[in-house]
């Protein structure tokens, strides 16, 4: 396995992420979330956004782990960084997030493209 400088926690957010995703699904087969109170519209928009910047987080981690741990090289670590963002639903210049309905991605792909 390559990476390691941050002890592989980066695969803490993908955790994190999935299960928010499970409590989604249980909301949807349930009609409500049965582990809590009911949520309003509003909170869970922002725990929606969470999912999004964690996501941003554990892409960008993960790359600046490889990175640090020798195993990619700057222009690697930059061409990485967009081909996840890429497969993750991310988009460069519309900054919509096609997996994240309407989520704003915000500033990420002017940096990468210096």
């Amino acid at each position: 396995m390559s990476g390691g400088y941050f002890n592989y926690n980066q695969y803490i957010l993908i955790d994190m992420i999935n299960k928010l995703d499970e409590r989604k699904k249980r909301i949807k087969d349930y009609g409500k979330d049965i582990d809590v109170l009911t949520i309003d519209k509003s909170t869970e928009d922002l725990i929606e956004d969470a999912k999004v910047i964690a996501k941003l987080a554990q892409i960008f981690i993960h790359r600046v782990d490889w990175l640090l741990s020798g195993d990619d090289g700057p222009e690697t670590f930059k061409e990485r960084i967009k081909e996840d963002l890429s497969k993750a639903g991310f988009l460069y210049y519309g900054t919509n997030s096609t997996s994240f309905s309407d989520r704003k991605v915000y500033g990420f792909s002017k940096k990468i493209e210096q």
